[in-house]
């Protein structure tokens, strides 16, 4: 049994994020990968369910590809 109390939400392909309005910048975790992308970059992908951010980690995974 996981400890991590969002295994349900990774379980279905979901990242977690926040917005860092100071820098511009979204940041998602999935498990133990972090991404970082600038607000407007990732805005396509970022849905706010009432208390953090969601987007899909292949979704996240492409634009870090795209990126580098």
């Amino acid at each position: 049994m996981s400890r991590d109390p969002f295994d349900g939400v990774f379980r279905r392909g979901i990242a977690l994020g926040h917005a860092d309005v100071r820098n511009d910048e979204m940041t998602f975790r999935f498990r133990k990968e972090l991404f970082t992308f600038p607000a407007l970059a990732c805005a396509h992908v970022a849905r706010y369910n009432g208390y953090f951010y969601e987007a899909k980690v292949a979704e996240l995974r492409k634009l870090a590809k795209e990126k580098h």
